[in-house]
């Protein structure tokens, strides 16, 4: 949650940078100045008509959009747009009367008169929309668009329909083009209102535009689109969309400030999925291009994000001294969102070292800032967030509370199941950090509630977006078939009043024509009745698969949530026992029962919350089940772990014993292959040697076990390892030669899935 800001503001910069842009690529489609100059020598030859207009309102918009902020252009554009409207006053074309406003209108706000510039683009839109040349009337809505503000609801909303009315014209026009830009444009504001998934919507339509007509230039949109999947949480789309953006990028060369916002995201994405190293390789990347363009602001962004990271990696010092660095080189640009984030990560870094004091005033700023920079609740709840967690570690309850009940009321205003969710977990924190374990499981339960009703709201939200935008599709189609049936009633009727006049033979003719359509129309009918007969057949039979399908999928989806919630709570409850046994090895079975309830407990975690419910990725669970391990025994730089994983779906039956035996050898080897405080090496490799045949290395480079030592003579780990493998049909081997290594071979278990009885029926029927 603390992240918003930040994220948020890189977005603000980017969609400001966005929306000037595509508003210039629509509306000043580009003239080169070779073909400026074959337009100016046609002018002294050509007729005084329609096409002479034409001319020199191409000239005029020339001049208008010529690089530069010369006066000279603008008042060359001005006499070709006088020119025009003189030789219309004499023919009197409706269609030139509503380009010459739309020429007077980018005229108009080129000169600073943005008033009047709105009203004669208001005008060329009124003349436009009911002439033939559907390609000027998009970009006179185009034009009058960009006078609505998009922070204001009422205005965005009027800014969004003009565009919409744009990018019909466009493609009536045939112009791909200016039809994908102004898709692109729809999912930018779609996504300003609120509407996230429509907004993904409009930009694949975009790039379904752009790619139907081969241009390259579409990062933007995957970018953007990167961006929406990581405020939605959903950061493996976003990972694929700002990989996709990175690869466009490099593919036309683009070097802009762009790809600084790219590697931003990236490094945003990779953090989330607790890639840490990842992320501060993004980082730096985005800061080595906002050095390039010497853009300050930019530079302090890449370098918080940074710092961060190393904060979260528990090397505040490497955070202070990054910080201290730039703030050395660089003078800090103005700006209250940046200066947050500035202040969340020196206290981040000063309560890893326990340096309150240190910390004390950056979180005084931010309640100053709370205080008294009118800021909105959403970046209001996110200083409260922070300043809860300084407290805390810093064992101020009275303070931490007084902010924690700030914050739930913040949440409690904005009816936002994710805040109220964030502020249950704080307050579980509190509570564990004072030992009140009764009323922290309490708070963790009303968390885990809060976090699910979360995924079924956004599941709702999503569907919500998506209905609307149907309405309105729908709406829109009716209206232009009402305006297809009108016209075609107008021709019929013109049709047969000529028809009277030819007499009773064309009369005759007609009745005829028409007994004949009668009873081609009556077989029509009759098998359309037939048909729709049928298909109501099908589609009763169709909703009851769908309909057993869907309860079987929310059941399967019920049981692993309540598994997982269960093994929670026995993992809280052996928490809290531990707290009253001072025994060491009691201690020690506890918490390695509370990993291995934890690895089971992150399988039904990974299973509910994903449209597979009956198998789970192994490569991202076993670095998800280190990271956990790594976490709970602090070992911090100490120990390395490598990956060599191939993707691999296993079914549940064999994950919760393959997961078990992960914890029991990495939780060995980090207890007991590194004593002093050595440091050390885990290595571990998920591997095919044939079809569904696969072997799990895990190994160290520590100091090997005792001599002597093996399954069946050691400890319950080693016991439990070895039963775990024949639950998998698989062998269980260990070798001690400078380290250990362990070995299990075993096969993928793969179950068909039959449909049950009733849906077999329903089938065989069809």
């Amino acid at each position: 949650m603390f992240k918003t800001i930040l994220i948020d503001l890189l977005f603000k910069a980017f969609l400001v940078s966005m929306l000037l842009h595509l508003s210039t690529v629509i509306s000043a489609q580009s003239t080169s100045p070779e073909e400026a100059k074959a337009l100016a020598n046609k002018l002294p030859n050509s007729k005084p008509d329609t096409a002479q207009i034409n001319l020199l309102l191409k000239l005029a918009k020339y001049q208008v959009f010529k690089s530069g902020e010369n006066k000279v252009d603008l008042d060359s554009a001005s006499v070709f747009i006088k020119k025009a409207e003189n030789l219309n006053a004499k023919i009197r074309a409706n269609w030139a009367n509503g380009y010459i406003s739309l020429i007077q209108s980018y005229w108009l706000r080129e000169s600073g008169h943005r008033d009047k510039a709105k009203e004669a683009a208001g005008h060329a839109v009124a003349i436009l929309k009911n002439e033939a040349d559907k390609n000027l009337a998009g970009e006179a809505h185009m034009e009058l668009s960009g006078y609505y503000d998009y922070n204001d609801v009422e205005a965005l909303a009027q800014r969004i329909e003009l565009v919409r009315i744009a990018v019909k014209c466009y493609a009536q026009s045939g112009n791909i083009q200016q039809k994908a830009a102004s898709l692109q444009m729809l999912g930018d504001l779609s996504n300003i209102s609120g509407s996230s998934y429509v907004a993904l919507q409009y930009l694949q339509a975009s790039l379904d535009a752009y790619n139907s007509i081969h241009y390259p230039q579409v990062q933007g949109i995957y970018c953007l689109m990167g961006f929406i999947y990581t405020r939605l949480r959903e950061y493996r789309r976003a990972l694929d969309k700002e990989l996709l953006a990175l690869k466009t990028s490099d593919s036309v060369g683009d070097s802009s400030m762009q790809l600084c916002q790219i590697y931003n995201y990236l490094g945003e994405i990779q953090n989330a999925l607790t890639e840490k190293k990842k992320a501060i390789y993004y980082y730096e990347k985005a800061l080595e291009v906002a050095k390039k363009h010497h853009d300050v602001f930019a530079i302090y962004l890449a370098s918080v994000n940074i710092a961060n990271v190393w904060a979260a990696l528990k090397e505040p010092y490497k955070a202070l001294d990054l910080m201290q660095t730039i703030s050395a080189k660089y003078e800090k640009p103005k700006n209250n969102n940046l200066d947050y984030n500035i202040a969340r990560c020196y206290i981040g870094a000063y309560c890893l070292l326990k340096q309150f004091e240190k910390a004390r005033p950056y979180a005084n700023q931010l309640l100053n800032m709370v205080d008294h920079l009118n800021m909105n609740d959403n970046a209001n709840i996110s200083a409260y967030t922070v300043v809860i967690r300084f407290f805390i570690s810093a064992q101020e309850d009275k303070e931490a509370r007084k902010y924690l009940d700030k914050h739930g009321e913040l949440a409690k205003k904005l009816s936002d199941v994710y805040y109220s969710a964030a502020n249950q977990k704080l307050r579980f924190m509190l509570d564990t950090s004072r030992r009140d374990y009764k009323v922290a499981v309490a708070h963790l339960l009303q968390y885990n509630r809060l976090n699910d009703s979360l995924s079924i709201e956004t599941k709702s939200r999503q569907i919500e977006e998506l209905q609307v935008q149907y309405e309105t599709e729908k709406k829109e189609k009716d209206i232009l078939l009402k305006d297809q049936n009108i016209g075609l009633l107008t021709k019929q009727s013109q049709l047969q009043a000529s028809m009277i006049k030819n007499g009773r033979l064309t009369r005759n003719a007609i009745i005829v024509g028409a007994s004949l359509l009668l009873l081609i129309l009556i077989l029509v009918y009759s098998r359309y009745v037939q048909k729709q007969n049928s298909n109501r057949v099908v589609t009763r039979k169709n909703d009851q698969l769908q309909h057993l399908l869907n309860e079987k999928e929310w059941l399967l989806k019920e049981i692993h949530h309540r598994v997982k919630n269960n093994l929670q709570i026995v993992m809280s409850l052996l928490n809290s026992q531990s707290v009253y046994i001072d025994n060491e090895p009691a201690l020690t079975a506890i918490h390695d029962s509370q990993h291995r309830v934890h690895a089971m407990s992150l399988i039904h975690q990974k299973l509910y919350g994903s449209e597979n419910v009956s198998s789970i990725d192994m490569s991202i669970y076993i670095r998800e089940l280190v990271t956990y391990l790594a976490d709970s025994f602090d070992t911090g730089q100490r120990i390395r772990f490598t990956y060599d994983i191939e993707p691999l779906e296993m079914d549940v039956s064999q994950a919760v014993p393959l997961g078990l035996i992960l914890n029991e050898a990495i939780t060995n080897a980090i207890k007991y292959a590194f004593p002093n405080g050595r440091t050390g090496l885990i290595a571990l490799s998920l591997t095919t040697t044939a079809p569904q045949h696969y072997i799990l290395h895990i190994s160290d480079n520590g100091i090997g076990m005792p001599a002597g030592l093996n399954s069946k003579k050691g400890s319950l780990g080693m016991s439990l390892m070895e039963g775990l493998s024949e639950d998998l049909n698989g062998s269980f081997e260990i070798e001690s030669d400078q380290g250990t290594t362990i070995e299990i071979a075993f096969v993928q278990d793969r179950v068909v899935k039959r449909l049950n009885p009733l849906s077999e029926t329903l089938l065989s029927s069809n």
